[in-house]
């Protein structure tokens, strides 16, 4: 046990709270603090596992939906907006979200963007995705010029360091920017349409479709969740880091892994104030 305040090592017990967590003090500084302080569920009234279901729920409905299950689950009344506030919280704390490829003879991902609005501005949400439609990074801008196009692929290029063929549409910011995924990377131009790219020896048959029908769960999610349009950036991008974060939970949970995405991040979000590190799965 160590102090909260200024990690100080000699700690005594300090008597009990009213919901009978045990009190300590620090011999240093003389503050007094209990095991949750300064952790995710700090000062809460509600139990962490309601809390946990309650943000889990809530990534994949909406709020009214989880206050009935909740109901149903543990007999309990939360309102909506103390699961928005908690959600916000989490996904406000939490890291970048992005997923390592699997790997392949030929390495090939899709890039593309997709329009969304914020406060009745436009902006862009960039989706990196592999020919199995699984997002692995994505990003927002407020623009889609050529700073904004290095910058996610720069993002991407932190998880993946070496790709063969990068598909993408015929937006001259890509031409210019696919480099920077690696020296030997071939950028490839394509539509919905199927359309042959020889590749060292090889007849590849590929289109930009992958990264499509991502964005198409990326529409049903923000429909889901907000409706028409976002009122900030920052509702944008917890929004993005939550769809992230759905991704892989259904991911894992098809893979008979369980839901352990969701639960390790929280529980980094417990155990630490801060944390800088992203999180990075293995497709």
């Amino acid at each position: 046990m160590i102090c909260a305040q200024c990690k100080g090592t000699h700690i005594v017990f300090n008597g009990r709270l009213k919901d009978g967590k045990q009190r300590y003090k620090c011999c240093g500084c003389k503050k007094q603090f209990c095991e949750t302080t300064g952790s995710f569920f700090f000062k809460h009234r509600t139990p962490p596992q309601i809390l946990t279901v309650a943000m889990f729920f809530h990534l994949f409905v909406p709020a009214r939906i989880v206050c009935i299950f909740l109901y149903f689950l543990f007999h309990c009344s939360l309102s909506e907006a103390s699961i928005c506030a908690w959600s916000r919280k989490f996904l406000d704390r939490m890291p970048e979200i992005q997923q390592r490829g699997r790997p392949a003879t030929i390495i090939i991902r899709h890039t593309d963007e997709k329009k969304i609005k914020i406060a009745g501005k436009e902006a862009w949400w960039w989706n990196t995705t592999d020919p199995a439609t699984n997002v692995l990074t994505s990003s927002i801008s407020w623009s889609r010029s050529l700073a904004d196009t290095k910058q996610h692929l720069k993002k991407h290029r932190a998880i993946e360091q070496h790709i063969d063929l990068h598909v993408t549409d015929g937006m001259q910011s890509y031409i210019k920017a696919t480099h920077l995924l690696g020296g030997t990377t071939q950028h490839v131009v394509r539509g919905l349409q199927e359309q042959g790219v020889m590749h060292h020896g090889r007849l590849l048959y590929l289109s930009n479709l992958p990264v499509e029908r991502a964005n198409s769960r990326v529409d049903a999610y923000i429909k889901l969740k907000v409706r028409e349009y976002f009122s900030n950036f920052e509702q944008a991008d917890r929004t993005r880091k939550a769809f992230m974060l759905t991704q892989i939970i259904q991911r894992h949970a098809f893979q008979h892994r369980g839901c352990g995405a969701f639960f390790t991040a929280l529980n980094e979000q417990t155990n630490t104030a801060k944390v800088a590190a992203p999180i990075t799965t293995p497709c």
